[in-house]
């Protein structure tokens, strides 16, 4: 007998339109338990993978959207979930920070039995800090065409490629909607954000290019219904 869906961190009652289509995705997927968090602020949603399944949603978007934009964005989210995409990069970034950790190891057991640090462990400390930003920069690119397969399975489930367009034009036309202007101290943490997407790269896609790929997964559905009623009339 297959186990009911658990639902934690909302309630239906509170949620009826998000816990449905959490519900109806982890049948889909074939998943019995999951965390929700609504976030209080933001305009945003995202999953995790590591040391459980989690889901995070702002209360703004689920305000926001309507029904079938919810579904898509959903959709999109049990994608990076149930391929464990935010588990392969954290792995990554674990991977090149191996000879980061030896070499902090090495230092700190050297200085514990009061030996003097050598120019060549401390040439080999800073190699090591190198790779580990490298591997960053790697898991970083990779993200895109993650971004880029859950917004294909998100429309090739849903089967409403329109929904999921125009959740990313809410997405990306939020910031002129805004009435309040943003604090220095709010510019000073974006212009951290742009230098760290400038040196380790961005983890989207820009949303000229989702829309090209959604546009894309929008043919790939519509031939497949075509060649669907084809086989059915054969």
């Amino acid at each position: 007998m297959e186990k009911a869906p658990q639902i934690k961190g909302i309630k239906e009652s509170e949620y009826p339109i998000l816990y449905a289509m959490i519900k109806k995705n982890m049948i889909a997927y074939n998943m019995t338990k999951i965390r929700v968090k609504i976030l209080r602020y933001g305009f945003n949603a995202g999953a995790l993978s590591f040391f459980g399944d989690y889901l995070i949603v702002t209360k703004k978007l689920i305000e926001t959207m309507d029904e079938e934009e919810i579904e898509a964005i959903v959709a999109h989210e049990f994608s990076h979930i149930f391929n464990r995409d935010i588990f392969v990069r954290r792995t990554i970034i674990l991977l090149f920070s191996l000879p980061l950790l030896y070499a902090f190891y090495s230092i700190i057991h050297y200085r514990t039995n009061s030996i003097n640090i050598s120019a060549a462990q401390g040439i080999i400390l800073f190699i090591s800090l190198i790779i580990s930003i490298y591997g960053i920069k790697v898991a970083n690119s990779l993200s895109i065409p993650q971004e880029v397969r859950s917004d294909r399975e998100a429309v090739l489930r849903t089967q409403n490629p329109e929904a999921m367009i125009n959740a990313l034009f809410k997405f990306y036309s939020e910031p002129f909607t805004r009435n309040k202007r943003p604090s220095y101290f709010e510019k000073i943490i974006e212009s951290f954000e742009y230098l760290f997407f400038y040196f380790y790269g961005f983890t989207h896609p820009g949303s000229k290019e989702r829309i090209e790929y959604l546009e894309l997964a929008k043919k790939m559905l519509e031939r497949t219904q075509v060649n669907g009623s084809r086989n059915k009339n054969v």
